[in-house]
């Protein structure tokens, strides 16, 4: 078994951390993805996956304090909000993006949070569903559909 290294990315990742999301949207896996630029990425605290020093794999996201009292949370809750995860296709199945999900989740427990979040989006629900419920121990909390029309 190949053994793959979790790290924060550095600034002079954002190039290749660009690359990757572009190769999300030309995947077509979901709907609405749109790759980000280099500039996006450079202000970002991202956790990569590894394989000897090329970068297979990231995941983002941020700090958020819960201003309103909802069904989910109480005002003032911590949370941390995924923005993304993504693996190169090559190295899915090997779970990257657990690992990569687990190095975040630690990072928000050091630092206080009390949830995690994530939306998630893609054309094939029921392996979405299984990798978040099932994989990462999350719970189903809410679905937004949409039905075209034209």
């Amino acid at each position: 078994m190949k053994k793959y290294v979790i790290e924060w990315a550095k600034p002079t990742d954002a190039n290749c951390i660009a690359k990757l999301s572009k190769q999300f949207e030309i995947e077509n896996c979901c709907n609405g993805i749109v790759a980000d630029n280099e500039n996006y990425f450079s202000e970002k605290k991202i956790a990569v996956a590894k394989n000897k020093n090329d970068i297979i794999g990231y995941c983002y996201g941020n700090f958020e304090t819960k201003e309103k009292n909802c069904s989910m949370y109480k005002s003032g809750t911590k949370s941390f909000y995924i923005e993304e995860i993504f693996v190169e296709k090559n190295y899915r199945n090997n779970n990257l993006g657990q690992m990569l999900y687990n190095f975040i989740e630690n990072y928000a427990k050091e630092n206080n949070c009390e949830i995690i979040e994530v939306t998630a989006v893609s054309k094939d629900y029921k392996k979405l569903l299984s990798f978040y419920i099932e994989k990462l121990n999350m719970n189903f909390w809410s679905a937004s559909l949409i039905k075209n029309l034209k």
